[in-house]
């Protein structure tokens, strides 16, 4: 796919950035490769939006992209079909500063400029972020872009204005050319203005037929490319099946396992008390010793089995989503651990956390576990914070220790399951609390993840679709 792209864009003049999303917006691939992009989700763009309306090839006005480095740019975007059916979206990127030299502003008189703007008013070269607002609520500027063309006397602080303008098509959106000047010297300049807003006119036209001209010299390599992400397609979607059904066998075994493995543990657990109680004082300090460690033993397992049951629930109970409270979450958390909280001094600071569409058994359950893993790595008293940020279209939450931290290298080896890097003897627990948080992230279409704290500790991140 890389490839693919980069031939075709080294085709293409003037391209800065060419990629391919899927039909729901994902990024597929790319030229150049920007890893930060890979695997989000551009559905929100006005240029995919557009395509969902129509298939026709679509210009978008001028937006700060994602990838690195985020400068302003305009993208023309084609659909990628096969039949009747959308495949992706097939995605160029100009640079803003690039296209200024063919479409942005040009002098004419002392003061005078021709400028061409997008369908938000944005206009290419317009000078600093103050000229460019006045200059996008300025009467020629929504006069192009209710589709006028005209001419127009109109004051501008102090003085009187002329201007000229004539809107223009370009991919399914409305641009526009628009000529302004001071009064004074528009009539001197007239001669070179009507030439020049001849020429930007043109340029513009030849920008809008150029989209047009682009999906049609490209649509043999789209053809190819449509036909090569189907098939991958299809191959990916042989393996996810694969893959949930394997899932699935493993969870109906951990299932059976865990809950077949509870009475005989019941069994030896009364069979060690029972020995106890008849050996009484006969058994030797050595042979108490040892009962003992049977006993410890068991317990160990019960806590494990019944935690990798717990585990293999997660997901299979169907409920639905509904809009739920953080808040209510936590507090739920906070109030099973408050015994545990007190007996080690520990404080929890805490921001205000957003509704979004889950599950709020498994969300209360997410923060036990974090809370939990907070309380018992600390060595200290623990001071934990909780907090919540919205970024790109996602609520990231956040749980800060100040705990004896995660090595760089286990960052994500400890959401493996029955993962420990402590020894039992030291810190309790059976290995499955961050296995099962990441689970249940997951089920709700985030991420989790481990950064390190400041000055020590650690932070846990993981991200919920906004409602």
């Amino acid at each position: 796919g890389h490839r693919r792209l980069a031939a075709l864009r080294a085709g293409l003049h003037g391209v800065d950035r060419i990629f391919v999303v899927d039909a729901a917006g994902v990024l597929w691939a790319d030229d150049p490769v920007a890893a930060e992009s890979h695997g989000r989700s551009f559905k929100d763009r006005a240029w995919f939006t557009a395509l969902e309306r129509s298939s026709a090839p679509a210009v978008s006005g001028v937006y700060t992209r994602f990838a690195e480095p985020p400068v302003p740019v305009v993208a023309m975007a084609a659909p990628l079909v096969s039949g009747t059916r959308r495949l992706g979206v097939l995605v160029h990127q100009y640079r803003v500063e690039h296209l200024a030299e063919r479409l942005g502003a040009r002098g004419f008189g002392a003061e005078g400029r021709i400028v061409t703007v997008d369908q938000a008013g944005h206009a290419i070269a317009a000078g600093d972020e103050r000229e460019a607002l006045r200059f996008a609520a300025s009467p020629p500027v929504r006069g192009v872009l209710a589709g006028r063309g005209g001419t127009l006397l109109y004051r501008d602080g102090r003085r009187m204005m002329t201007s000229a303008f004539a809107p223009v098509r370009a991919g399914g959106a409305l641009w526009g050319v628009v000529a302004v000047a001071p009064a004074a010297e528009a009539e001197a300049a007239l001669g070179g203005l009507r030439l020049r807003i001849g020429l930007a006119t043109l340029l513009a036209a030849l920008f809008a037929a150029g989209a047009a001209a682009w999906a049609g010299r490209a649509r043999e390599r789209e053809l190819a490319m449509a036909r090569e992400l189907e098939a991958r397609g299809k191959h990916f979607e042989t393996q996810t099946k694969e893959l949930a059904r394997s899932n699935a066998d493993l969870e109906q075994f951990a299932y059976l396992a865990s809950h077949d493995l509870q009475a005989p543990l019941r069994s030896l657990k009364n069979y060690c008390e029972l020995f106890t109680e008849r050996a009484g004082t006969g058994l030797s300090e050595e042979g108490l010793r040892l009962v003992g460690l049977a006993q410890q033993s068991v317990l160990r397992m019960q806590k494990m089995v019944s935690d990798l049951l717990e585990f293999s629930r997660l997901g299979r109970d169907n409920v639905p989503t509904r809009p739920v409270a953080l808040d209510a979450c936590l507090d739920e958390a906070l109030t099973d651990l408050a015994p545990a909280l007190a007996r080690r001094r520990g404080t929890v600071e805490r921001g205000p956390l957003p509704s979004v569409d889950g599950r709020d058994a498994q969300l209360t359950r997410l923060f036990q576990n974090l809370l939990s893993n907070a309380l018992k790595y600390c060595e200290a008293e623990p001071r934990i914070k909780v907090a919540a940020a919205r970024e790109n279209g996602d609520w990231v939450v956040s749980v800060e220790d100040n705990g004896i931290g995660v090595p760089d290298e286990k960052r994500e080896a400890v959401f493996g399951l029955f993962e420990r890097l402590h020894p039992w003897e030291k810190f309790e627990g059976s290995g499955i609390g961050l296995a099962a948080c990441r689970k249940i992230v997951e089920h709700h279409r985030g991420r989790i993840w481990l950064e390190p704290a400041a000055p020590h500790g650690t932070v846990v991140k993981f991200t919920l679709p906004a409602s």
